[in-house]
């Protein structure tokens, strides 16, 4: 980095030379670019304010260009840095390299101030910032000093220039004992130079009004005068001040726009067209004020100007852009009504505003047919807003139709037409149609992007295809689309949701290899997924390894190892976890209580049950049928069935429906406490309430009546769950291992008679 210590800027001349004397009024928002504090208070005083501060070069040259080129900004921001990318290159250079670093001599004595003409050559090669053939792009470096080089004793207030066939393509310097370089890159061809046909023109003001928006910024207080001398200089030129009003708007000086209107409105011998109206109604619709630019679209036609579609259209963005839809409908109607005839933006502007806010979405469909009525020809973005707010209104064969009949146009859908399609089909499981449509994309030369792949990715995880979606997932960076942090995690939550859990471990560690880095998110994934695994010691390891990471576990990370602890039956760990949460600041949610609950309920502490019960309704969570099945399940251990139906009623009479665990619960304390016949009745009532019983509920009755050393009533429930146990179910083939031979010689029985 390029440095200046305090004799240097003594000799810069703080007060002397006019373009540094913006420096003592530098405010304390002011930072050197290599992020330490230039100034640490407001200079009041001249530059002896300066003593033992040291400078970079870059940032007193660029405060020196806010001198010259103005513009509306406070004085905080009037002084920043200006980082442009000419600076921003050359200070890559010098953090690179020592060698670019250029002081003096701390001892050297202070040296005499820079007369105005050196000055003025300095800050011009640090002045362009627009581009073009004039440009001059700036490297500094640090060269030994050669004999020939050696600097000469000179006039105060000089500093010594080498001739100039030393360096033709550069402008150097003596700075102590040091020499400052400065590089004149060639300027960029522009699209007037030979052989730069493909050079992308770049839209330029002209000089004239360039200087005007300049005169005006510099004269706020008194803009009457610069904009006479605008208006001698202009006359009746309106595109002039036009690019006056949009170059102000572009510099944040959206006030000084609208003097700069109401003065030609003021004076009569400037004609006011009407592309200067459409101007600044557009300029006041992007700041908001909608009551000024209503003001001056309705008074066109006082003054003569009949509004045209661009006008409409220019106040009709307005409301689209502030979602003021009601009004943008009533103007737009209006705007028939005055006869006066929509074209293709105002359309458009109108389909795109309704589709982002799901505005009068179903009356979209008919604005379309209407606009192809009229004749006008809807375009690219006229199809692509009509597709997604089809598929808003999941309306998936018009959105179909309408991507047909663009390529019927040769108007190709873009990718977030595709991407919405595809991600629309996939929740609404139409899986094969948003396949369909995926490679129809590739075919047609649109590349997916990673939103695409994701969206075909949680469309294959919802439908349970997870081969799919692996070689999805593998084939993405073939079709040259990256991988993202979104990417990784949906992959991992898929694998974890369909017991892929080797899987899950290897694009989790292949993320971090490929430099992608985890979030709380993926952490959270992956410690669900180590859960679900009985890996309960990666996933501690895994939980110190993200707070090393620097990323902090939140309430759905504690929930995660407070329910696979439960699920161990690990009371101890459960509360450790449990008392971990509440050390952290984050308050138990439904989630941690029903978790807790349940590790009860499964492991028969009623009493420990009840007081996590009592502290869940304190804190004020409404309890579901979770944590009342846990409760229930914790009294049913004992046989307590009569607390268990007052749980039972107690969640019916507070508005949770019961399912069918919530049945099984209560018929296993009416079996631990003998009452098959009450099991049975209630498990009648089950079924009438529309529940179908699985075979956990029929193994409970199994157990019920082989409780009750009533076999022969039981022996049509352990039959059912005979036939219908899954082989590697290894709580059913337990069942069975144990009643088998009761059960036995009740079908021996039978066979006999």
């Amino acid at each position: 980095m390029v440095m200046l210590n305090h004799s240097w800027a003594g000799a810069a001349s703080v007060h002397h030379a006019q373009p540094w004397s913006i420096l003592t009024s530098i405010s304390t928002s002011i930072h050197c670019c290599i992020g330490k504090n230039v100034v640490g208070r407001r200079l009041r005083t001249p530059h002896r304010s300066f003593a033992n501060r040291s400078f970079c070069i870059l940032c007193m040259a660029n405060s020196a260009m806010c001198a010259d080129d103005s513009s509306s900004r406070t004085q905080a921001q009037e002084f920043r840095v200006v980082k442009s990318k000419e600076t921003q290159d050359v200070r890559e250079d010098y953090v690179s390299t020592d060698k670019a670093l250029i002081s003096n001599d701390g001892n050297s004595a202070r040296e005499p101030s820079l007369n105005s003409a050196h000055t003025t050559e300095f800050k011009e090669v640090f002045s362009s910032r627009r581009g073009g053939q004039n440009s001059i792009t700036t490297s500094l470096l640090r060269k030994p000093l050669r004999q020939a080089d050696a600097p000469q004793e000179l006039p105060s207030g000089e500093l010594s220039k080498p001739a100039d066939k030393s360096l033709p393509d550069s402008k150097a310097f003596e700075l102590g004992n040091s020499r400052l370089v400065i590089k004149s890159k060639p300027a960029k061809a522009t699209p007037n130079d030979s052989g730069s046909s493909n050079v992308k023109k770049t839209k330029l003001i002209p000089e004239i009004v360039r200087k005007a928006v300049i005169d005006i910024l510099a004269h706020t207080d008194n803009m009457e005068e610069a904009l006479h001398r605008a208006l001698v200089s202009f006359g009746n030129r309106s595109t002039y001040w036009d690019q006056m009003m949009k170059e102000l708007e572009i510099r944040g000086a959206r006030r000084q726009a609208l003097q700069v209107f109401r003065f030609l409105q003021e004076h009569l011998e400037y004609e006011l067209k009407e592309h200067n109206c459409v101007t600044i109604i557009s300029i006041l619709g992007r700041e908001g004020k909608l009551g000024l630019a209503r003001e001056i679209f309705e008074g066109m036609s006082k003054a003569g100007v009949a509004p045209s579609v661009h006008a409409y259209t220019a106040l009709l963005s307005g409301y689209a852009k502030q979602g003021l839809l009601k009004e943008a409908w009533a103007l737009f109607e209006a705007m028939k009504e005055k006869g006066c005839s929509p074209n293709v933006l105002t359309y458009n502007t109108l389909i795109n505003a309704c589709t982002k806010r799901a505005y009068r979405l179903p009356d979209l469909v008919g604005l379309f047919e209407e606009m192809k009525q009229a004749g006008v020809q809807p375009n690219d973005i006229t199809y692509n807003c009509m597709v997604n707010a089809c598929v808003c209104l999941s309306l998936f064969d018009t959105a179909s139709q309408i991507l047909k009949e663009m390529k019927a146009v040769n108007c190709l859908p873009n990718v977030i037409s595709y991407t919405t399609m595809i991600n629309s089909l996939g929740r609404s499981g139409r899986l094969d149609e948003a396949v369909e449509l995926f490679e129809e994309m590739k075919e047609l030369g649109r590349s997916p992007n990673s939103w695409t792949y994701n969206s075909l990715l949680k469309a294959y995880a919802r439908e349970g295809r997870y081969e799919k979606a692996m070689c999805l997932f593998v084939g993405m960076e073939d079709e040259g689309c990256i991988p993202d942090l979104y990417t990784y995690n949906t992959v991992i939550d898929m694998c974890g949701r369909g017991g892929l859990f080797a899987e899950a471990e290897g694009v989790f560690l292949e993320m971090q290899r490929k430099g992608c880095t985890p979030d709380r998110v993926t952490y959270n994934t992956m410690l669900d997924a180590y859960s679900k695994w009985s890996r309960r010691g990666r996933a501690r390891d895994l939980l110190k390894t993200m707070k090393r990471a620097g990323c902090t576990p939140d309430l759905w990370t504690y929930n995660i190892l407070l329910d696979a602890a439960g699920k161990a039956g690990s009371a101890s760990e459960a509360m450790q976890i449990f008392h971990e949460l509440k050390a952290a600041g984050h308050s138990p949610n439904l989630v941690s209580f029903s978790a807790l609950i349940n590790m009860y309920g499964r492991l028969g502490y009623f009493e420990e049950a009840e007081r996590a019960w009592v502290e869940m309704r304190a804190t004020g969570c409404v309890p579901n049928a979770t944590a009342y099945c846990g409760l229930m399940n914790s009294y049913s251990h004992h046989g307590m069935y009569k607390a268990a139906l007052k749980t039972f009623e107690e969640m019916q009479s507070s508005g949770v429906v019961p399912d069918t665990r919530s049945y099984t619960t209560l018929m296993e304390a009416y079996g631990q406490a003998g009452r098959c016949d009450d099991a049975e009745r209630l498990l009648k009532q089950m079924e009438a309430e529309g529940f179908i019983a699985d075979i956990v509920t029929y193994g409970v009755l199994v157990k019920a009546f082989a409780k009750a050393e009533r076999y022969e009533e039981g022996f049509k429930y352990f039959e059912y769950v005979v036939q219908h146990a899954e082989p590697f179910h290894e709580p059913s083939q337990i069942l069975i291992s144990q009643h088998s031979a009761a059960y036995g010689e009740v079908r021996r029985k039978q066979v006999e008679q």
